[in-house]
């Protein structure tokens, strides 16, 4: 199985955000054969500060964007992952802003779905509040490139440090795993809605 992972942080995998990717890939290859993971963090990508909104993925094809070779790695991650993992802290009620410039950087997947049927969990973190919101647009976004969400998973960060809220985490982590190996391994397409 081979996961892919976009994580929205500046602090990649040593964050909050990362710790729990990092659980529910644990999770995942206590379940499954042969995991092998990449990871690609949208802090990395040198997007600049905005997509520039100049059409060119659209209207001539994603090769004529200016950033169409610093977007390679993330689009070999989404072409061959099997399950793509897209993860994001919150930042003012939304995702990080590098996570919206990478969404803005794949706008022409909204015009030419590459990943129909294929399998997506989305994770967020915050300090307080605005999952809801994070992860709306997420699924949104993703969908409209083709994927399937079998699952997605809001935490509070400081809420980690109790017994209980950590439980319903864990509980929670196990599940995602399950649904997401189950959503790989049974090759069964998702039904319309």
């Amino acid at each position: 199985m081979r996961i892919g992972v976009v994580i929205g942080t500046g602090h990649g995998m040593d964050g909050t955000t990362g710790s729990l990717v990092r659980e529910l890939l644990d999770r995942i290859g206590a379940r499954a054969d042969q995991v092998r993971t990449e990871i690609v963090g949208t802090d990395d990508l040198g997007l600049g500060p905005s997509c520039p909104a100049c059409l060119a993925c659209m209207t001539a094809g994603e090769q004529a964007c200016p950033n169409y070779d610093r977007t390679a790695a993330a689009r070999r991650l989404l072409d061959d992952s099997d399950l793509v993992v897209f993860a994001t802290p919150v930042h003012s009620f939304h995702v990080s802003a590098s996570m919206k410039r990478f969404v803005d950087h794949f706008a022409y997947l909204i015009h030419r779905p590459a990943h129909l049927g294929k399998p997506a969990v989305l994770i967020s973190t915050a300090a307080g509040a605005g999952h809801d919101a994070a992860l709306g647009y997420l699924r949104t976004a993703v969908r409209r490139w083709g994927f399937h969400t079998v699952a997605q998973l809001g935490v509070n960060g400081p809420g980690l440090r109790k017994p209980t809220y950590r439980q319903k985490v864990d509980t929670a982590l196990d599940e995602i795993a399950g649904s997401a190996v189950e959503a790989v391994t049974s090759g069964a397409e998702p039904t319309p809605t």
